[in-house]
């Protein structure tokens, strides 16, 4: 080997090298224990006949990019790369038997990657992206028009073979793959119905409090009402959603239905319970959805008072900006935006005057702003660019103990340079003589700083 072929990657040595040379070249880096270029030679020149095959080249590959001492991958992206290279070699099957060893290939990749994925040193996920792209590769199979009976038969066996492993449970979700795959393999009524059946076992939550658990039987619940209309059985459908009306996807599937057949006594049903039921979970963020799907259904109905009021009341218990958008942008009059405005000011500057003050900030009332800044000073310092336009005054003294009170304590030129930013604010606000004023008093009590002296005089140059 030349002294050019030293410089190179392990991948190119391989590429250059003709079957002799490589055979000369496998032996000699093995025995040095060079595992990159060994892992390389695997993964461009390994062949497989089955899936045990597949998954002994894997694992080979696995072994030379892990710590020797705990059989932990250390280097993920050197062996993504290896099982990127293994892939090409089933890249965009088309007969039955590429169809088939794409399988095996695959479905080795998940085997051996899977198990220790989260143990390994892999801070950017490369390995659990790896596994991820295995199983979207399997379904893609299990999807195709020309995949042989044989070969979904045998990814149907192995995803059902798989799904209550270990590690489909504590990876990335990697059990509701498995079950789409197996669903994705169904071309005849008994196969079909024999998936639905065991993704409808998996609907039914029987410990509210394991997350897992409750993602696990949404997803599926999603998949199987997708599969289920696909399929044009609206009996089962109904009868379905009726019966798993807890898990909210389903519930937010049986709104959508409600309000495409007009029903909307039926959907605001569906929503006051879908709240009532979330709340006593203790899940704001779905109160908070069902609560959207309620506004928007009073406007449907005609009744924009109601929503209104309702969006009032959302946005005085929760102090929400989202829920605040959704009054206003139902009050076009000028008079009756004033008077909403109000409202909420009056409730909320006793409750949450932060709230408040960005109330008072996007509607121009700059007065109530002042009130409330002068009272608060981390509102004064969210507020006070603004602010300074019409109460330059109230401004520049807080500015003023602002900077006095930050030099105190500031020890470095970063920290004077941050400081030295609120005097060119000063300066801009109050003009400056003002500003010219508190550096010259600055600068006597500290003259001892010339870093800060030179940083407080560049702000005001």
């Amino acid at each position: 080997m030349n002294s050019k072929a030293k410089r190179q990657s392990p991948s190119d040595i391989v590429r250059g090298l003709s079957r002799d040379e490589l055979e000369s070249v496998v032996l000699s880096q093995l025995a040095s224990e060079n595992n990159s270029l060994a892992s390389a030679i695997l993964a461009r020149f390994g062949k497989a006949k089955n899936r045990h095959d597949w998954r002994t080249l894997i694992l080979q590959c696995r072994d030379n990019h892990s710590d020797n001492d705990y059989g932990i991958v250390d280097d993920p992206d050197g062996l993504a790369a290896d099982i990127d290279e293994l892939k090409k070699k089933v890249s965009q099957p088309q007969e039955i038997d590429s169809i088939n060893n794409a399988f095996n290939l695959y479905a080795a990749i998940v085997e051996a990657i899977a198990p220790d994925a989260y143990e390994a040193d892999d801070h950017d996920g490369v390995l659990l992206e790896i596994v991820n792209e295995s199983l979207e590769d399997l379904l893609s199979l299990a999807t195709r028009t020309n995949t042989a009976p044989s070969c979904l038969s045998e990814i149907r066996t192995w995803a059902r073979a798989n799904v209550d492993a270990k590690w489909a449970h504590e990876g990335d979700s990697w059990d509701y793959d498995l079950y789409a795959i197996e669903l994705a393999t169904a071309r005849d009524s008994r196969d079909f119905n024999a998936s639905i059946k065991r993704c409808e076992l998996k609907c039914t939550v029987v410990n509210q409090d394991n997350s897992h658990e409750q993602f696990l039987a949404e997803r599926l619940a999603e998949l199987v009402c997708s599969a289920l209309e696909t399929a044009g059985d609206s009996t089962r459908l109904q009868a379905f959603i009726n019966t798993h009306l807890d898990l909210d996807p389903v519930r937010t599937i049986a709104i959508c239905r409600a309000r495409d057949s007009h029903d909307l006594d039926k959907a605001e049903s569906l929503i006051r319970d879908g709240m009532s039921l979330a709340a006593r979970r203790k899940h704001p963020g779905m109160i908070d959805h069902y609560a959207m799907e309620l506004v928007s259904i009073l406007d449907e109905r005609g009744q924009p008072d109601a929503a209104i009021e309702f969006a009032l009341s959302k946005t005085l218990s929760t102090y929400s900006m989202n829920w605040y958008a959704e009054v206003m942008k139902r009050i076009s009059n000028s008079a009756n935006r004033k008077a909403m405005t109000d409202r909420i000011l009056s409730h909320s500057s006793r409750h949450d005057e932060y709230f408040a003050a960005t109330i008072c900030a996007l509607e121009r009332r700059w007065e109530e702003l002042q009130v409330l800044a002068v009272k608060n000073s981390s509102i004064m310092r969210q507020h006070y660019q603004a602010l300074g336009k019409h109460y330059p005054e109230s401004v520049a003294r807080w500015l003023d103990t602002s900077i006095r009170q930050a030099l105190r304590t500031a020890q470095d030129r970063s920290s004077y340079q941050k400081t030295a930013a609120l005097v060119r604010d000063l300066l801009r606000i109050a003009g400056k003589p003002a500003a010219e004023s508190l550096v010259r008093d600055l600068v006597a009590t500290y003259s001892n700083r010339p870093a800060m002296i030179e940083e407080l005089r560049k702000a005001i140059t």
